[in-house]
Protein backbone atom coordinates (compact mmCIF):
# COMPACT_ATOMS: atom_id res chain seq x y z
CA UNK A 1 0.00 0.00 0.00
CA UNK A 2 2.36 2.61 -1.20
CA UNK A 3 3.57 4.90 -3.84
CA UNK A 4 6.54 2.81 -5.75
CA UNK A 5 8.52 3.39 -9.21
CA UNK A 6 8.23 1.77 -12.29
CA UNK A 7 11.46 1.61 -14.04
CA UNK A 8 11.77 0.87 -17.85
CA UNK A 9 15.71 0.65 -17.78
CA UNK A 10 14.88 -0.40 -21.67
CA UNK A 11 13.44 2.64 -22.49
CA UNK A 12 14.84 5.06 -20.22
CA UNK A 13 11.61 5.97 -18.50
CA UNK A 14 9.67 5.69 -14.94
CA UNK A 15 6.02 6.47 -13.90
CA UNK A 16 4.35 6.40 -10.40
CA UNK A 17 2.55 3.83 -9.45
CA UNK A 18 -0.03 2.90 -6.93
CA UNK A 19 1.26 -0.81 -5.46
CA UNK A 20 -2.81 -1.55 -4.06
CA UNK A 21 -4.26 -1.39 -7.50
CA UNK A 22 -1.16 -1.20 -9.30
CA UNK A 23 -2.46 1.65 -10.77
CA UNK A 24 0.42 4.07 -12.85
CA UNK A 25 -0.31 7.55 -12.45
CA UNK A 26 1.05 10.74 -12.92
CA UNK A 27 4.33 12.64 -15.28
CA UNK A 28 6.85 9.94 -17.00
CA UNK A 29 10.14 10.60 -15.96
CA UNK A 30 13.23 10.28 -17.81
CA UNK A 31 16.02 8.32 -16.96
CA UNK A 32 18.29 10.52 -15.36
CA UNK A 33 15.94 12.15 -13.29
CA UNK A 34 15.86 11.41 -9.31
CA UNK A 35 12.14 10.12 -8.80
CA UNK A 36 12.58 9.84 -5.27
CA UNK A 37 13.60 13.09 -4.95
CA UNK A 38 10.83 13.96 -6.36
CA UNK A 39 8.49 11.68 -3.85
CA UNK A 40 10.28 14.26 -1.02
CA UNK A 41 9.57 17.02 -2.78
CA UNK A 42 5.89 17.19 -2.36
CA UNK A 43 4.25 17.42 0.55
CA UNK A 44 1.88 14.44 0.76
CA UNK A 45 1.43 11.02 -0.80
CA UNK A 46 1.24 11.28 -4.06
CA UNK A 47 -2.00 9.51 -4.93
CA UNK A 48 -3.49 12.26 -2.85
CA UNK A 49 -3.01 14.74 -5.69
CA UNK A 50 -5.22 15.07 -9.08
CA UNK A 51 -3.53 14.49 -12.08
CA UNK A 52 -3.57 18.29 -12.79
CA UNK A 53 -1.78 19.27 -9.45
CA UNK A 54 0.76 16.33 -9.67
CA UNK A 55 1.75 17.62 -12.85
CA UNK A 56 2.48 21.04 -11.83
CA UNK A 57 4.06 19.60 -8.80
CA UNK A 58 6.55 17.94 -11.60
CA UNK A 59 6.98 21.17 -13.00
CA UNK A 60 7.69 23.08 -9.93
CA UNK A 61 10.70 20.02 -9.13
CA UNK A 62 12.21 19.82 -12.10
CA UNK A 63 12.07 24.06 -12.61
CA UNK A 64 14.36 23.65 -9.42
CA UNK A 65 16.63 20.55 -10.14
Amino acid sequence: MAVRILDDADQGYKVLYCSTTMVPFGSIFYEHEDVDSFLEFINMDARNYTQKELSAEVDKWRLNN
